[in-house]
């Protein structure tokens, strides 16, 4: 598998205003249609998406997905509600008859219930992979022992955040499919550090990786995720063909980026902690 095959889109993007260093808000459909045109030609055919990303799904369903493996999230407001209206709802917003993985955006979220009717839809084909979506590595230990064990995870992973790991290499081994987010950290590497009230403890290799990789920092941080053999997709955001374009063009199939030795606290490497704007 090539590196450029591993890429997915995320498309969060596309529905709400999102990422730290987000400075010129949603798309608009012409600008999805150049970004998604874009990642078709390069053979970047898996889309990820959810529920909850603002009318992500009816973004990508005004485009038109055959041509794509989509993969969307449900909430946990939306199991304590029933999951089956969420489920033909996305199917209705993204114009589609299944869907190639459906999962929780959070494993705990998910009960008995839950999880057979997930095993229901892969029964009847409508989704072909269910899982859910990790926060923690302790999530994926209570979901597993309650019998709920994922054909597809989605975890955070990159150059400053390596918790995940041991566990991915386990479940790869075990034939579960591993998606990574979080590949830019929602975009805190590329922030001014001046900008980075309370997240100063990241200061120090935020500015170190700016000065020594300048202009070629995105592809470097991208490089050292799909570098990794347990990750089959990388889910990457972008705002523009451009950024997609500019994103892939460096990309180094034969590079080996060293890990960080450096451990940083979960309240920089977990965004939903970090100060508001």
């Amino acid at each position: 598998m090539s590196n450029l095959s591993k890429i997915a889109l995320g498309t969060v993007q596309f529905g709400i205003d999102y990422g730290i260093s987000n400075k010129l808000g949603k798309p608009d459909q012409h600008v999805v249609k150049q970004i998604l045109d874009f990642a078709l030609v390069n053979e970047i055919t898996t889309l990820d998406t959810a529920s909850a990303y603002g009318d992500s799904e009816l973004v990508l369903g005004n485009y038109g997905v055959s041509d794509f493996k989509v993969i969307t999230k449900f909430l946990p407001q939306e199991v304590e509600k029933g999951i089956e209206s969420s489920f033909q709802d996305s199917l209705t917003k993204l114009k589609s008859k299944s869907v190639y993985g459906y999962l929780a955006h959070r494993a705990d979220s998910i009960d008995v219930k839950t999880w057979s009717f997930l095993k229901h839809l892969k029964k009847i084909g409508q989704v072909e992979k269910i899982g859910y979506s990790l926060q923690s590595v302790s999530e994926f230990e209570i979901a597993n022992e309650k019998g709920f064990f994922p054909d597809l995870i989605q975890v955070p992973f990159n150059l400053l955040d390596n918790r995940f790991k041991k566990l991915c290499k386990k479940l790869s081994k075990q034939g579960v499919e591993i998606h990574s987010r979080s590949t830019f950290l929602q975009g805190l590497f590329f922030m001014n550090t001046e900008e980075l009230q309370g997240l100063e403890e990241a200061i120090p290799v935020i500015s170190e990786l700016q000065n020594t990789h300048s202009n070629q920092l995105a592809q470097y941080l991208l490089n050292y995720v799909l570098q990794q053999d347990f990750i089959d997709k990388v889910v990457i955001g972008v705002q523009s063909k451009e950024q997609l374009s500019q994103n892939i063009s460096e990309l180094d199939y034969n590079v080996h980026i060293k890990d960080l030795d450096i451990v940083l606290s979960e309240k920089i490497l977990n965004p939903a902690l970090w100060p508001k704007k």
